[in-house]
Order: structure tokens, then sequence, then C-alpha cells
């Protein structure tokens, strides 16, 4: 797929289906947020993958940005 062709076919996903992700799928999505540019190359983000429910049960009400997913 070429990048036109990605771009022509992207999608908002705005309902999410609750099921696992597999740790090696989870960790190559991580490092392609990693490896996106960022301003001056600064690197400004930091990810944390929260893989356990325990945790993020724990993480999810800080997230006020995400209350809507």
């Amino acid at each position: 797929m070429n990048v036109y062709e990605a771009i022509k076919s992207r999608r908002s996903i705005r309902q999410f289906q609750n099921r696992p992700i597999g740790r090696d799928l989870l960790e190559k999505i991580v490092n392609a947020g990693r490896l996106a540019p960022s301003a001056a190359n600064l690197q400004p983000l930091e990810f944390l993958v929260a893989d356990e429910s325990s945790v993020r049960e724990k993480l999810f009400p800080l997230l006020k940005w995400a209350s809507y997913i």
C-alpha cells in the first residue's frame, strides 16, 4: 500500500472491541508511535503500556481527555 492509498482508505474508529492484543503487536504499535517525527526531534512523549486490567482501572479515571471512548 502506498501513502496515497493509506490516506484514502483511513477511517476514524469510534467503537472498539473488548479483546486483548498480543504483546508482539502491542510492542510494534508502540514502537511505530515512538518513531513518529516530533518538532526539532525533541521526542517529548513517553509511552506507558498498561496491559493489566487492574492497572488500566486505576489509570483510566486520570485520562479525562479519553472519557468519550
